[in-house]
């Protein structure tokens, strides 16, 4: 019975082993245990992101988003004042309000960002927030069109062309 020694130091080497990684190992398991869990992914159906349908989202668009974009809004940021006017305009985050979206629109439009020019001549072209004004949209869809939006090109032909 020689081998049982050499079984029982190998069951003690193998359990010291075993402690010594589990010791190691602890604080790594301990900081993921306290790492701050990830946001989960937005949901998906038919292949479609539907941002509105995930848990860590109020109305489709996540609070500190929102916060973001009203901050640097604020602060005359064109691309933020845009966001943020598509937000109130769909309601993201916020009560819809059509007239706080043509507001921003304006705000970010009047500083020459080319996509805001083109969702204020769309909110003219269809009455959204303001009273509709074809000569309005034209007038911002060309702004747009200028700067080489290319949407802003194809809604001022097809204004032009009468089929708006």
């Amino acid at each position: 019975m020689p081998a049982r020694p050499a079984l029982v130091v190998l069951v003690v080497l193998l359990a010291a082993v075993g402690l010594a990684l589990a010791r190691r190992s602890a604080p790594v398991r301990d900081a993921v245990a306290a790492a701050p869990p990830a946001l989960p992914a937005v949901a998906v159906r038919d292949g479609i992101p539907h941002p509105a349908a995930s848990p860590s989202l109020v109305a489709g668009i996540q609070p500190e988003v929102l916060l973001h974009y009203q901050q640097e809004a604020a602060r005359g940021d064109a691309v933020a004042e845009d966001n943020l006017a598509s937000c109130y305009e769909q309601g993201l985050g916020v009560v819809a309000d059509a007239t706080q979206a043509v507001s921003w629109y304006r705000a970010s439009a009047d500083g020459g960002f080319s996509p805001a020019q083109f969702h204020l001549g769309s909110c003219y072209e269809h009455g959204t927030g303001v009273a509709r004004d074809l000569e309005q949209a034209r007038h911002w869809y060309r702004l747009a069109s200028e700067r080489g939006f290319t949407l802003a090109a194809t809604a001022l032909k097809r204004l032009d062309t009468g089929h708006g």
